[in-house]
């Protein structure tokens, strides 16, 4: 709890905490050059997205992938030049 009605103790914890944050806010605009909490507000929502999002472009990946795969039709196929490569070719992930 916040505020003026949170206990003496939890107003001392959230004022350290809010100490920290700023301490980390200030840390990382130094460390990326920027001057204001305006300059970054945001930035990052571009790159947001639902869970349903991610796991359908996932299965597009894992699906690409597959069609990608050469395999081999036997075991006499293998060369040893192309191992790695060719054993890699059927990894799906």
């Amino acid at each position: 709890m916040r505020g003026l009605a949170a206990a003496p103790s939890q107003r001392v914890q959230t004022a350290a905490t809010d100490v920290r944050l700023a301490i980390l806010a200030q840390e990382f605009m130094v460390q990326h050059g920027f001057n204001s909490v305006e300059e970054f507000r945001g930035a990052s929502l571009p790159y947001f997205t639902t869970h349903h999002e991610l796991v359908r472009m996932q299965r597009e990946a894992v699906a690409a992938k597959k069609r990608a795969r050469t395999g081999l039709s036997g075991d006499d196929k293998w060369s040893g030049d192309g191992f790695v490569r060719e054993a890699e070719s059927m990894v799906a992930n």
